[in-house]
């Protein structure tokens, strides 16, 4: 059995890129910045991907700067720059869910 279940809270890095597709289908992307478990004054950066009703939601409620809770799988995209050939690579999380909260959390 495979399980690739997460749940991140962070903040925000930008309004969300929305994506409108002629199926009717809708893609909602987003950057996610999440304080690291050690000390560090860098965040980890993920990019959220969110389809179709959860998509039409952030739309509406995500925002720069706010604070989200966002349950997903985690992929990892992958790609060859086009200038350099180098390999280069992101974490995606294809989120099932997420909560704008209001507060921060812990």
């Amino acid at each position: 059995m495979e399980i690739n279940k997460n749940i991140l809270i962070g903040f925000v890095g930008g309004d969300p890129t929305i994506i409108n597709f002629d199926d009717g289908n809708k893609k909602a992307t987003f950057s996610l910045g999440v304080k690291p478990p050690y000390k560090s004054d860098e965040p980890l950066w993920y990019e959220i991907q969110l389809w179709r009703e959860a998509a039409t939601t952030a739309e509406m409620l995500v925002k720069k700067g706010k604070l989200v809770q966002v349950s997903g799988r985690l992929f990892m995209n992958m790609w060859q720059d086009k200038e350099t050939g180098a390999a280069r690579s992101k974490p995606v999380i294809n989120g099932e869910s997420f909560i704008v909260l209001d507060k921060p959390v812990g």
